[in-house]
């Protein structure tokens, strides 16, 4: 996803440890900053991202980036609508695969 992330918004990644540093231009750095920051939200809240997850990270942070400040509607927390458990889950019953 690293390696997506960075072909998708040009920028480069290095991660040293637990430092992560984004080399790029300047607005490009900052949406994948925002990308990965709103991802680690998910995960913390106990989803786990999929390469889909972060097309439509990457999908949104262009439109907002490409609509005028005037016309934008109120940003969403991709992190905590990626970890929101679907309304038609109840969360008594188990699902369980058929083995």
């Amino acid at each position: 996803m690293r390696r997506h992330l960075q072909e998708e918004a040009h920028v480069r990644i290095v991660d040293r440890g637990a430092k992560v540093v984004v080399i790029g231009g300047e607005k490009e750095a900052c949406m994948a900053g925002d990308i990965l920051g709103q991802l680690l939200d998910a995960v913390r809240k106990g989803h786990t991202p999929t390469l889909d997850d972060m097309n439509y990270a990457l999908a949104e942070a262009r439109t907002e980036r490409e609509t005028p400040p005037a016309a934008r509607e109120t940003p969403g927390n991709l992190g905590a609508l990626l970890a929101e458990t679907p309304a038609v889950l109840r969360p008594e019953i188990r699902i369980r695969p058929r083995t």
